[in-house]
């Protein structure tokens, strides 16, 4: 790797090596267990993901950057990928990238040749086996569970059918029936592809509101609702606001408004939070 490329990737990047499930070797922080949003925050943002087996580390010159954590040390590392869980066909087996690993005990750097790790990042231009990871959360101690737990979200956003990423609300219809207690309320949501995706709360008298989410233009009123660390799931509840923005039910009347703001409500809370251990991405997801 040349130095304007180092330069390039300094810029932009902080890397940290962080454990998932797996126990930590020593001299390493804690197992972390990662939240569902966590991985497919990464997953869905990277050209390349690959579990990556390290063949060689070597220190960089400390004093040429000014912005490497605390407790850390900036290293050269390159990898043979062992499995290439996305990326193109072309990506060459051995990858190099720069990451800040943090310090063991007394200050060394952890032995991290022939360890594997889980890698999220995209190919540099002009360079197919130089890779730029996302950020200092994206270079993950593989497990079974990460790998495995990573596979099936590109699984499930590659499917036919797959729940696209939401930009933001559309319209909302909130009209209540010919009986006291009835009611409908539709929120149409705008997604980056186009795909019409909607949500429809039903209420009836003496019954629970049911509420279901529609990826195409027909409802189906029999549709479950998505389980929870799904992709749908996933696009709705780490997206959405947890409230209504006013200017969107602003022209609905003050019955309806009202009416809309509750089932939208409802909906935010059957979906429950949006729990991450690392921090947000801060590039668009894919």
């Amino acid at each position: 790797m040349n130095n304007k490329l180092i330069a390039t990737f300094v810029l932009i990047l902080s890397i940290t090596t962080i454990s998932s499930h797996a126990k930590a070797p020593a001299g390493q922080a804690p197992a972390v267990i990662l939240a569902y949003a966590d991985i497919a925050d990464r997953a869905l943002a990277s050209d390349v993901v690959a579990v990556s087996t390290i063949t060689k580390a070597t220190r960089l010159d400390q004093k040429r950057f000014s912005n490497v954590p605390s407790g850390a040390e900036r290293v050269l590392l390159i990898g043979r990928i062992t499995t290439l869980i996305r990326g193109p066909e072309s990506q060459p087996q051995d990858v190099e990238f720069v990451a800040d690993v943090p310090l063991g005990n007394g200050g060394r750097l952890p032995k991290l040749k022939n360890r594997p790790f889980v890698i999220f990042g995209d190919r540099v231009s002009g360079a197919t086996n130089q890779l730029q990871l996302l950020d200092r959360h994206s270079l993950l101690s593989w497990s079974n569970d990460l790998e495995s737990r990573t596979r099936d979200i590109l699984i499930a956003v590659n499917a036919p059918g797959a729940a696209p990423r939401i930009n933001r609300i559309g319209q909302i219809f909130s009209v209540a029936g010919s009986i006291a207690g009835e009611n409908e309320t539709q929120i149409f949501l705008e997604s980056d592809n186009g795909r019409p995706v909607s949500l429809s709360i039903l209420r009836r008298p003496g019954e629970t509101p049911r509420w279901i989410v529609s990826l195409d233009e027909i409802v189906d009123e029999a549709a479950a609702f998505p389980a929870r660390d799904s992709l749908t799931w996933y696009r709705l509840a780490c997206t959405l606001p947890m409230a209504l923005p006013p200017q969107i039910i602003e022209g609905l009347d003050a019955s309806a408004r009202q009416m809309a703001a509750e089932d939208y409500r409802f909906v935010m809370q059957q979906l429950g939070t949006c729990p991450r251990t690392l921090p947000t991405l801060s590039i668009p997801l894919r």
